[in-house]
């Protein structure tokens, strides 16, 4: 029995979303420019995955709290 989630189609979409994002992480790799990001984004979407909900590209931090100042 395979106990381990790769190569079964429950979670695909997810799976796929998770190597989209980590795969364009870095623009030095050769597959940059191949439209492999866009492949593995389309295929995740196809399989119920939203990558850019999953993954945003902009992640926004929590405002600062307000600096006290002893007096």
């Amino acid at each position: 029995m395979n106990d381990r989630a790769f190569g079964c189609v429950d979670g695909l979409g997810q799976r796929l979303a998770y190597w989209a994002n980590q795969l364009s992480r870095d623009k030095s790799y050769p597959w940059t420019g191949t439209g492999i990001i866009d492949d593995l984004k389309c295929a995740a979407r196809q399989h119920g995955a939203d990558p850019d909900a999953l993954y945003p590209a902009v992640v926004v931090s929590p405002p600062a709290p307000p600096m006290e100042f002893d007096l």
